[in-house]
């Protein structure tokens, strides 16, 4: 592509995302909610901004510094809790090692995982003949629009419950009225059928803990906990970058994802998954799958995390996924998700160079950031989002 050419492609998606009005008016609508809570949340915490941010960054910092080291120990200590690691170097694998997991699988009940997205997990699925339905409930209702998502944290944002009242009764043949309270309750009913059907559960992970082999799930809908427990499979798809050194800072991660994303205390559920359900009350002979899953597998996706690391880019791995840095971004908040591939805004676009090139970062705008050092400010981390995207470019 010539710099004419990509000039002309960014205008045109510029003007596209100034033009969404529909779409602009959602994001701004959620946008001054999470920020109006950011600042209420931190204010009220007993411990400073500045003092979670500088324990979130140390954490982050150790564990991408010390990455292959923690792989190591989670690995070995995921396989001794009974749990199948597959790893992949790239998308590609990713998708085979996933396939062959499933490939027994007719339904497939999803959660979050951006990982997922990044290699192109659904529609992988979806060509082997499995059928995925989101549980997420913004998720889902994208899901059914066909639409891109709008946000990290809240899918669905650009519809209103007009929108999704209509969407409901044509793709789900169920009359409902626009009532947010009688949405979720047929979304509810819905996901909670596919659940109870499906073959296997897919989820991301927010953090890997190596000491103890764990498996850090945070939620407010409850859906993961489905996912994760009713089906006899469970399957996690994540990125190599999301191990920390124990459960302790895991939970610490837990818990400034919810402060820093949509400004609560806490997410409603914090998970530890171990591995496969199990129980010994005959005989004291363990046999798996009581409750829960018989088989769990964690597929650990490198993608182009360690080169990265390698080319001096660590830093940008240490993003917990939190949505912060969008909530406050000037240029996201204008264009949406147009400034962004798969892993939104200019932390997800400097990633972008690694796990799909220099010009797919380009092409989906890495030139439209200010570099006005917003999301470095709010970011649980501290990302210097501005002086990676300066040396990037």
């Amino acid at each position: 592509m010539t710099p004419k050419d990509l000039y002309r492609q960014l205008v045109k998606r510029a003007r596209e995302g100034l033009k969404d009005a529909k779409r602009r008016r959602g994001r701004k609508r959620a946008l001054k909610n999470f920020r109006e809570r950011f600042v209420n949340i931190l204010g009220k915490y007993p411990v400073s901004r500045l003092e979670l941010q500088r324990r979130i960054r140390e954490i982050r910092a150790y564990s991408i510094s010390s990455i292959e080291d923690l792989l190591r120990k989670a690995v070995n200590q995921m396989r001794e809790n009974g749990i199948v690691v597959l790893m992949a170097e790239d998308a590609n694998k990713a998708r085979k090692v996933i396939v062959e997991v499933l490939r027994n699988a007719k339904t497939v009940v999803k959660s979050k995982t951006t990982t997922g997205k990044e290699i192109g997990l659904v529609k992988t699925l979806e060509s082997s003949g499995v059928e995925v339905i989101e549980t997420d409930l913004g998720d889902r209702i994208v899901q059914l629009s066909g639409e891109p998502a709008s946000h990290t944290v809240v899918p669905a944002i650009h519809l209103t419950k007009e929108e999704i009242a209509k969407l409901f009764r044509e793709k789900l043949g169920v009359e409902v009225e626009p009532d947010i309270n009688e949405l979720v309750k047929v979304a509810r009913i819905g996901i909670r059928e596919a659940v109870l059907k499906a073959d296997a559960g897919v989820t991301g992970a927010n953090a890997v803990a190596a000491l103890e082999g764990l498996i850090c799930l945070v939620e407010n809908e409850g859906n993961q906990r489905l996912v994760t427990s009713v089906p006899v499979k469970h399957v996690v798809v994540t990125g190599v970058d999301k191990v920390v050194p124990s459960a302790k800072e895991a939970t610490e991660v837990a818990v400034c994802t919810a402060m820093f994303g949509i400004g609560t205390i806490s997410s409603s559920y914090i998970s530890f998954i171990q591995g496969p359900s199990s129980t010994a009350d005959i005989e004291l002979e363990t046999v798996k799958g009581m409750h829960g899953p018989r088989e769990v597998y964690v597929v650990l996706v490198d993608n182009g995390r360690t080169k990265a690391v390698k080319e001096g880019f660590g830093e940008v791995l240490y993003c917990i996924n939190c949505g912060s840095c969008l909530n406050f971004c000037p240029v996201y908040d204008s264009i949406g998700e147009r400034f962004g591939y798969v892993w939104l805004g200019g932390r997800g676009l400097v990633f972008t160079v690694f796990h799909a090139g220099p010009e797919k970062a380009a092409e989906n705008g890495i030139f439209f950031c200010t570099e006005c050092g917003l999301c470095t400010e709010v970011c649980p981390a501290r990302i210097n989002l501005p002086k990676l995207m300066e040396r990037v470019r």
